[in-house]
């Protein structure tokens, strides 16, 4: 069966597995037929971004992943033969993102080993004894752990709860085939 999209767009949360949908999507399209675009959204400057819409655009058959930014999908999208919504478990997407923050640099640069060292423990903690531990007492603890640095947040912000809200805005208001990444995981697709 030959595949009759010729604009596809995996739009998702950060860490809710648009990268790895996107690989597999590209791996398995033919490779001189398809441009493919990484996060245009996140293009440095104005400019730049401007430049890869435009060549979004002017593609007959596109590939494309991007991150949730807010309440509206670019209209340049609309226009897709394919958009899918990658959703996956919050709690995991949190415990990712924590996990991601702790691998990069900056973070190394900026916070203390003592607060580091708390961090993995707790995370340690809930791995070793999961049905003891819960998610809520682990969170709560990154939260007033973390959030001393950032007093000007708000919990809800510190969170990323806003980017659920919009997850679930874009949910409700465009087609797009809603993909799990646990069915990613299973390889259920």
């Amino acid at each position: 069966m030959e595949n009759t999209a010729r604009k596809i767009l995996v739009l998702g949360m950060a860490k809710s597995g648009t990268t790895a949908l996107f690989s597999k999507l590209r791996q398995s399209l033919p490779k001189k037929e398809y441009a493919d675009f990484f996060e245009p959204s996140n293009r440095p400057n104005k400019e730049i971004k401007k430049r890869a819409f435009a060549e979004i655009n002017n593609s007959s058959k596109v590939l494309v992943k991007d991150l949730i930014h807010n309440n509206v999908v670019p209209p340049i999208y609309e226009s897709f033969d394919k958009k899918v919504l990658i959703i996956r478990d919050p709690r995991d997407v949190l415990i990712s993102s924590l996990l991601f923050k702790l691998g990069a640099r900056p973070f190394y640069q900026k916070k203390p080993l003592k607060k580091r060292r708390e961090i993995i423990r707790i995370l340690e903690e809930k791995r070793l004894n999961p049905n003891l531990v819960s998610f809520s007492s682990v969170l709560e603890s990154l939260v007033s752990l973390l959030q001393e640095e950032h007093k000007d947040l708000k919990k809800k912000q510190w969170l990323g709860l806003g980017q659920w809200e919009r997850l679930l805005n874009i949910k409700e208001q465009e087609d797009f085939y809603e993909f799990h990444f646990e069915d990613m995981v299973d390889r259920n697709f």
